[in-house]
């Protein structure tokens, strides 16, 4: 075929594309391309029980930052007052230094809302001082404390199987969790330097979702880490490696260079009281094409319709790394509500730029 006359082969030109559906002619059968049509189910937690963790950078440049969230320790647990959460919460650090003898352990237990004073209890543990180690493990420290050994041992009755499970990272460098990979003799700048060492993401981020495998409570991961641009905020550097595991599992994205952390404390508060305002998708979405539908705990249907103000809208990344759909103010979905959305496939996610 490849020596057959040129007009030998233009017959076949017309056939093709009709067969592809480019165009119809007089002679071609209307062939349609097909879609793909995508649902997605979520729900809201069912449960009122949560247990929340909180990973503190230690390092020395964490004390203006363990300071802000201190301050805003009322409006955080103000959430769980309100929807009448029964939470257990508990800080550990982002050093897991050999010679850290505490590295992984919740610092001085964790409190409940039956410990008296919690709101003072919780202002004080985040407060976990700047003497840790340059090498923030922040997702590593996650599975330290809350898998074997230590679940069983040092933070045995923090995990609760019916509770949902919310994650706060806080640290202004990017993530350095190595499983031990850049040595004993490695230093802060090894986690920059010898970067292809470190855990890859997709790994870490499987790892923290087994500690609720088999649970009904959802599992949610935030952070207040470094923006992408940091100009204005010398002591931070991106926290693209949390923000990626962030945009994979779902939760709160906040930029630890803001001066005052009110709406912060007030977002993360929320969160972790279990009502999620976002939702991620598997695909890109047709915007065009959007259906959501949400259902309340006795089965009735909420109507909540494509609204900025209060209802849902669609997002998407620039780069098309993730996309979600969104609630704003009344739109929420309430405790228990299941949300269906429906849409047309308009493509896959790209990997997202995780930094170096």
């Amino acid at each position: 075929m490849l020596n057959s006359p040129i007009s030998a082969r233009l017959p076949l030109i017309p056939a093709l594309l009709c067969g592809l559906a480019l165009y119809t002619q007089s002679g071609c059968i209307d062939q349609k391309v097909s879609v793909i049509h995508k649902t997605e189910t979520f729900e809201q937690a069912p449960s009122n029980e949560v247990d929340i963790l909180w990973v503190v950078d230690n390092s020395v440049s964490m004390v203006q930052e363990q300071s802000a969230v201190a301050n805003g320790a009322a409006q955080f647990v103000g959430h769980l007052e309100t929807t009448g959460m029964d939470f257990h919460l508990g800080v550990v650090t982002t050093d897991l230094d050999v010679t850290n003898p505490n590295a992984g352990a919740i610092l001085n237990g964790y409190v409940t809302n039956a410990t008296p004073n919690y709101v003072t209890e919780f202002a004080q543990r985040v407060q976990v001082g700047t003497n840790g180690s340059d090498q923030e493990k922040g997702m590593q420290a996650v599975t330290a404390a809350l898998l074997p050994p230590l679940a069983d041992t040092k933070n045995v009755g923090f995990l609760r199987e019916e509770a949902s499970l919310a994650v706060v990272v806080m640290s202004d460098e990017n993530d350095c969790s190595d499983a031990g990979s850049l040595g004993a003799g490695a230093s802060g700048e090894s986690c920059y330097a010898d970067y292809d060492k470190l855990t890859p993401i997709p790994d870490l981020v499987r790892d923290m979702k087994s500690i609720k495998a088999g649970s009904i409570g959802q599992f949610t991961f935030s952070g207040i880490i470094g923006p992408d641009a940091v100009d204005g905020c010398a002591d931070a550097v991106p926290g693209k490696r949390y923000a990626t595991a962030i945009e994979m599992i779902g939760g709160v994205r906040a930029n630890i260079c803001d001066a005052d952390y009110s709406s912060i404390m007030d977002s993360l508060g929320l969160i972790a009281a279990g009502i999620l305002d976002t939702f991620p998708l598997t695909n890109l979405a047709d915007p065009e094409s959007i259906e959501v539908s949400v259902l309340d705990v006795d089965g009735s249907e909420i109507t909540v319709g494509q609204d900025v103000s209060n209802g849902w809208t669609y997002e998407e990344a620039e780069d098309q790394s993730y996309a979600y759909i969104v609630f704003h103010g009344n739109g929420i979905p309430p405790r228990g509500a299941t949300i269906t959305v429906d849409y047309d496939y308009a493509g896959k996610l790209e990997s997202p730029d995780t930094g170096g």
